[in-house]
C-alpha cells in the first residue's frame, strides 16, 4: 500500500496488507453465492477499530476485528458476543469439524450475560 493510504496514518496500525478474497453475496431469493467474483480487502497488523470505522474510504458495514475486547469497547456487548462466536467457530471449523450454533451459544452467552466480557474456566 502507498504511504498516503489513510490506514497508514492510524495510531496502533503498524502494517496494511492488500488481499484478494472470494466475494460472498446473497441473492434476492436468499441463496448464498460464493466464489463467483473476487474482492479486495485490507488486513492490518494492529487494531484501532473506532478510528478505522470513521474513515470515509472504509466500508464500516464490512469492517471486522478479531479483538473481542476492542469490539466490546467500540460496538457494545452484543457485537462482542457475535465476535466471540465468529472466532470460536473459526477455530473449531478450521479442521472441518462441525459444531452446532446453539452449542457455541452455550459458551458465548454466559461470557456476555452481565454486560461485560467474562472468561469461562
Amino acid at each position: 500500500m502507498q504511504s498516503n493510504d489513510p490506514l497508514h496514518q492510524v495510531k496502533d496500525i503498524k502494517c496494511v496488507f492488500l488481499l484478494e478474497h472470494d466475494k460472498v453475496t446473497v441473492s434476492y431469493e436468499g441463496t448464498i453465492e460464493a466464489r463467483k467474483e473476487k474482492e479486495w480487502i485490507l488486513e492490518t497488523d494492529g487494531v484501532n477499530l473506532k478510528i478505522v470505522m470513521c474513515i470515509n474510504s472504509v466500508n464500516f458495514w464490512q469492517t471486522y476485528s478479531n479483538s473481542c475486547v476492542e469490539v466490546f469497547n467500540v460496538l457494545g456487548i452484543k457485537a462482542a458476543c457475535g465476535a466471540i462466536m465468529r472466532e470460536l467457530q473459526g477455530v473449531i471449523e478450521f479442521d472441518s469439524t462441525y459444531v452446532n450454533y446453539h452449542h457455541l451459544a452455550l459458551l458465548c452467552d454466559p461470557m456476555t450475560h452481565h454486560g461485560l466480557l467474562i472468561a469461562i474456566t
